[in-house]
C-alpha cells in the first residue's frame, strides 16, 4: 500500500472538517477491505478487494473492486467508475491504465485526457508538483502537467524525466537539453549524455562528442573539456569523477 499526497484540495477542505480513515482488512469479512474512522467505528463497509491506502486524511481513496480499480471518498461515495487496470499517484492528480493505454485523472475521478499514451512516466518522490510529465505517444515524445495538458510537444525520439529544471532529450540521433519550458538550452550535438548518477541538486552531465568525453553544466557550459577517451562519476561522491585520458587513469 502507498500513500497518495494531494495538495490541490481546495474544494474538498473548504468546510474545515478533517476525516482520518484506516484501512482495515475484514477478518470475518474474509478477504475484503473497508475502513474505519480513529474510534475504530466502520465508514466504508468490507466490500472492497483491495486497497491503494493504508491511512487517508481527506483525499480520495484508491480501492479494487472485481479486479479493477477506482476511487471513492471518505464516505464511500464513488467518485469514478471502477474500470482501470491501475492507478499511480502523481501527486496533484493521477496516471490510470486500460490495457495498454494510459492517461490522467484528477482527485475526483474526472478523466482530464483521453487514455491514449503509452507511457506516462511516474514524478520522482522529490519532484516540485509543477515538474513536466514525461509520456510517449507511438514513438515520440514529450510531457503533459497534472492537468493532463501536453505543455512540451512530443516531438523527440527520446526523452528523460525533468532533473530540477531540465531534461536530456534525442532528437535525430543527437542528445540535447530542454529546459522547463521546452526551449533548447544544450542544442543536440552529442553522441551521448549520461545521467549524473545522483539526480538530487544534480548540475552537470557527461558528454560525448567526436568519441570524447568531458563535463558540461545544464546550460551547456564546459566544465571539463571533451578530450577524454573515458569518463565516469563517482557513485558514492557524486561531485568526482574519473577519466582517462591516452590509457592513462
Amino acid at each position: 500500500m502507498s500513500t497518495f499526497n494531494f495538495t490541490n484540495n481546495e474544494e474538498r477542505t473548504n468546510n474545515n472538517t478533517t476525516t482520518k480513515l484506516i484501512c482495515d482488512f475484514g477478518g470475518e469479512h474474509g478477504d475484503k477491505v473497508g475502513f474505519k474512522n480513529e474510534n475504530g467505528e466502520l465508514v466504508i463497509p468490507y466490500k472492497y478487494d483491495d486497497a491503494m491506502q493504508y491511512e487517508v486524511e481527506n483525499e480520495p481513496i484508491v480501492v479494487k473492486l472485481n479486479n479493477k480499480w477506482g476511487l471513492v471518498d471518505c464516505n464511500g461515495n464513488a467518485l469514478s467508475d471502477f474500470k482501470y487496470d491501475e492507478i499511480i499517484s502523481l501527486k496533484e492528480a493521477m496516471k490510470v491504465r486500460i490495457g495498454d493505454k494510459w492517461g490522467v485523472i484528477d482527485e475526483f475521478g474526472r478523466e482530464l485526457c483521453g487514455l491514449k499514451y503509452d507511457t506516462i512516466s511516474s514524478i520522482r518522490y522529490n519532484a516540485n508538483n509543477d515538474t513536466p510529465i514525461l509520456v510517449k505517444y507511438y514513438d515520440r515524445y514529450g510531457f503533459i502537467n497534472t492537468r493532463g495538458e501536453e505543455i512540451i510537444p512530443l516531438q523527440y525520439d527520446f526523452a528523460y524525466n525533468f532533473i530540477n529544471d531540465w531534461a536530456v532529450v534525442r532528437v535525430g540521433g543527437l542528445w540535447g537539453i530542454i529546459n522547463r519550458d521546452g526551449d533548447m538550452v544544450v542544442e543536440p550535438q552529442y553522441e551521448k549524455i549520461v545521467l549524473p548518477s545522483n539526480m538530487d541538486n544534480a548540475n552537470s552531465v557527461i558528454v560525448v562528442k567526436n568519441n570524447k568525453w568531458g563535463l558540461i553544466d545544464a546550460k551547456g557550459n564546459i566544465l571539463c573539456d571533451i578530450k577524454y577517451d573515458k569518463m565516469c562519476q563517482d557513485y558514492r561522491f557524486s561531485e568526482y569523477f574519473y577519466t582517462q585520458l591516452d590509457g592513462k587513469t
